[in-house]
């Protein structure tokens, strides 16, 4: 695991330790989605490549990530692609390892895929909402947590747009007066 630390001084009394985990990218399929096993192992392989061959899977990694969260920290933000690709067996994964775990998230564009390579689309994502959200705790949509005097807040971008009903609940955290982390999986640019 890689693990970098980042000091933000807001003015808190004490400390909020949070951790951040995007990108994961759970890789796994078996008989219940048989078409998609060539799929998940060439995906692996490409992470693997990617990164040097690590010793370790992209779960071990997570379920490593998760476990440093929970003892080292205060919240674990998630900010999507936990998921590689919609398969049941990376749906299990998801839900085992994130079952006891003190986490908000938010999604990425890869939890609504259904195989990556295959064009996807805005209204598709609303057939698959429902069912990916009932992996994940809170809101996927959007999100707040107020610790130690911080407002943390997730709002999904994954298809690169905020609606305006986001916009509305980001206008109402703003009036709590409170400083924001904004946590969104696409990152913010600035031209």
């Amino acid at each position: 695991m890689k693990a970098e630390k980042i000091r933000l001084e807001l003015g808190l009394e004490k400390p909020v330790n949070i951790s951040h985990i995007t990108d994961v990218h759970l890789c796994l399929a078996d008989e219940r989605d048989a078409h998609l096993i060539p799929h998940a192992s060439e995906r692996t392989g490409v992470f693997y490549e990617e990164a040097g061959r690590p010793p370790k899977t992209p779960s071990q990694y997570f379920r490593e990530a998760m476990d440093y969260s929970e003892e080292n920290c205060d919240l674990c933000v998630i900010t999507g692609d936990v998921l590689d690709f919609i398969s049941q067996s990376n749906i299990d994964e998801a839900r085992d390892i994130l079952e006891d775990k003190n986490y908000i998230f938010t999604a990425g564009n890869h939890e609504f895929c259904p195989r990556v390579g295959v064009p996807d689309s805005f209204a598709r994502r609303f057939d698959v909402y429902a069912d990916i959200q009932s992996v994940f705790k809170g809101n996927m949509f959007f999100d707040s947590r107020v610790l130690g005097g911080v407002n943390l807040v997730t709002i999904d971008n994954s298809y690169y747009n905020y609606s305006a009903l986001q916009i509305g609940l980001l206008e109402k955290e703003l009036d709590k007066g409170l400083p924001i982390i904004l946590f969104s999986h696409v990152p913010l640019t600035d031209p």
